[in-house]
């Protein structure tokens, strides 16, 4: 999380590395600007001006400083606004890792991935992100044969819904419907997907 960037941003400045605590600053900055967390924004700024005039105070270094804050903060509103803002790096990579995982048909270990993805999307607060999480772990439970976790995130997946639901939540509840030996409702699902 953000705090935890600011923290070794200090701990590293404390230690009188601040070429790498300017970096973790600044890390922490474009993080709370893609969580689109005004409050986290605040400190990581000002953490960030504050190395980056220990690390150079020339004009020119501080022009640049600010011209990326600048960049930097002119997407924060779009990001906070947008439906889909961006995930976190590490997110990426583990979400491209586990839908690899179940290409290859490694569902046990695909699982595991997108719950740890689900529980760093609850951790850091990016709300917008349950639903596609949800679903990928939905998916992935349907493929192994395991109803009742596709169900609980379905359900999940559909409160967060409220109403219409897209048709990649009609196709999972089709499949877990049949895995159930509803076909007259599967039916209905695969009608409405």
């Amino acid at each position: 999380g953000v705090g935890v960037r600011l923290q070794l941003a200090e701990v590293l400045s404390d230690k009188g590395l601040v070429v790498d605590a300017q970096a973790a600053a600044w890390d922490g900055f474009q993080a709370a600007v893609r969580l689109g967390s005004l409050a986290s924004v605040g400190p990581a700024l000002r953490m960030v001006l504050l190395l980056g005039a220990e690390t150079d105070d020339s004009d020119s270094s501080l022009v640049e400083l600010l011209d990326g804050l600048s960049q930097e903060l002119m997407v924060l509103d779009e990001y906070r606004l947008a439906e889909s803002p961006p995930p976190e790096p590490i997110v990426a990579v583990l979400e491209a890792s586990a839908r690899a995982l179940a290409v290859r048909q490694s569902l046990s270990e695909a699982r595991e991935l997108f719950e740890l993805i689900l529980l760093i999307d609850l951790a850091r607060g990016a709300h917008w992100r349950l639903v596609s999480d949800l679903s990928d772990l939905s998916w992935v439970s349907l493929q192994q044969g395991d109803l009742n976790a596709a169900h609980w995130a379905l359900q999940w997946t559909e409160a967060l819904f409220h109403e219409n639901r897209p048709a990649q939540v009609w196709a999972n509840w089709a499949s877990l419907q049949a895995g159930s030996g509803d076909f007259l409702a599967a039916e209905r699902s695969c009608r409405a997907a």
